[in-house]
């Protein structure tokens, strides 16, 4: 039986704590016009609106255009908050910058399944390797590139679709689609 993978919490806060630099969220934000940064600290924050650590993006509601660079140690629970908040109708969109695992657990849940669809989530690879910021040094200044590939994950709101069955004697049925 193989050994779970443990990382020290030194490493797990390293991981947690990515800062976008404005460099790389500046074009998506010209793009999506952002309104809520459900994971960020007060040094870190991309929007007006933003939960920190304390806040507890988690538990709390989403709202609006989101953007998403969730702590790494649990993308996960990010990811299926997202999903949840984009079927309650509060958010309309999530971009979320994620490390382009895609051997993961949580991209084979949501996002491999459906990101060929019409509807599904948009990928954009990203090309070259993402310089984040850290603590005491938000836009990542003099800092090497990072160590892992990056990928841009994009979200729609779903809509109800109303499909009609060609026979008149078959009920229609509602479809949710996730629009991108």
């Amino acid at each position: 039986m193989a050994a779970k993978r443990s990382r020290s919490k030194r490493s797990k806060r390293k991981l947690d704590e990515q800062y976008t630099p404005s460099s790389f969220f500046g074009p998506l934000n010209r793009e999506f016009r952002f309104t809520m940064d459900p994971c960020a600290t007060a040094e870190s924050a991309k929007c007006k609106a933003f939960y920190t650590k304390k806040d507890n993006g988690l538990s709390r509601p989403w709202s609006g255009r989101v953007w998403l660079n969730p702590p790494y140690s649990n993308i996960g629970a990010w990811l299926a908050k997202a999903i949840e908040e984009l079927k309650s109708g509060r958010v309309t969109k999530v971009v979320a910058l994620l490390p382009a695992w895609t051997d993961r657990k949580w991209w084979h849940l949501y996002v491999e399944p459906a990101r060929d669809a019409p509807h599904g989530p948009k990928v954009r690879f990203v090309k070259g390797r993402v310089v984040f910021g850290c603590p005491g040094n938000p836009q990542g200044k003099k800092r090497g590139s990072g160590t892992f590939p990056s990928v841009v994950v994009i979200w729609r709101k779903p809509r109800r679709v109303r499909l009609q069955m060609a026979d008149p004697r078959q009920l229609s049925m509602d479809w949710l689609k996730f629009g991108c």
